[in-house]
């Protein structure tokens, strides 16, 4: 069995539940923070499997967590959205 370096025993890999527990927010919130684009990208990524190190968590969580990263995110969510009732056309009146 590979034992850990030291840096790596310094910085470890944290998956959803960690950076939940960090936050004391339930797992499935930091998913869905990560589906929305609000984390920041994963140290590592295997397929489906994301992590991120500790110290890129701590550091986005110093500069603001998700309130941060919520403007890139709507940003990209309006590029895809339809557009609002007053941009759309209005129906003809009937006689």
């Amino acid at each position: 069995m590979q034992e850990d370096t030291p840096a790596e025993e310094a910085d470890p890999l944290w998956a959803y539940k960690e950076i939940g527990k960090r936050l004391k927010v339930d797992h499935r919130t930091v998913r869905r923070w990560d589906r929305q684009g609000l984390l920041p990208r994963p140290s590592f990524q295997v397929e489906k499997y994301r992590r991120w190190r500790q110290s890129i968590i701590e550091m986005w969580i110093t500069i603001g967590g998700t309130r941060a990263f919520r403007g890139r995110a709507n940003r990209a969510k309006s590029e895809h959205e339809s557009p609002s009732a007053t941009e759309r056309p209005r129906k003809k009146e009937q006689k």
